[in-house]
């Protein structure tokens, strides 16, 4: 009985973990040396904090993260198409939040998505922003 629950508590902290880089430090260091990469953070408080956001880049997933964590992808060539939204039972009735940019040389492109909380009803929104308000946000 005891291993059962062990096991079930474990199933479900792990549940709570993306696979996407939380880590100042390491985020700061990939950020340094990427080229042609887009960052998204995730910064949506404790509501919504056990659900983990898909996104995506250009259709093909390039993380699922949890609260605070950073995804990393890289831009093609063109137009870049990015989406995010919530998983599993969480992401029933929300939206999912969307940007298009072109990539522009070797810059990289930073985005926060937040989650607008109201009185009936929760909204994701996503937002471009500069580097220094990037680093400022993790």
């Amino acid at each position: 009985m005891r291993l059962l629950i062990i096991t079930l508590l474990m199933t479900i902290l792990s549940a709570c973990s993306g696979s996407g880089v939380k880590s100042y430090s390491t985020t700061m260091l990939i950020s340094e040396q990427s080229e042609g990469s887009v960052f998204v953070l995730r910064d949506t408080g404790y509501i919504g904090s056990v659900a983990l956001m898909k996104v995506s880049l250009n259709g093909r997933r390039i993380g699922e993260i949890g609260r605070d964590e950073t995804a990393v992808g890289k831009m093609s060539d063109g137009n870049n198409y990015l989406e995010a939204e919530f998983t599993g039972i969480a992401g029933m009735g929300m939206n999912s939040v969307r940007a298009s940019f072109p990539k522009t040389g070797k810059e990289n492109k930073y985005f926060i998505v937040k989650l607008q909380q109201g009185l009936f009803s929760n909204e994701l929104e996503m937002f471009e922003v500069k580097e220094s308000r990037f680093k400022s946000s993790l």
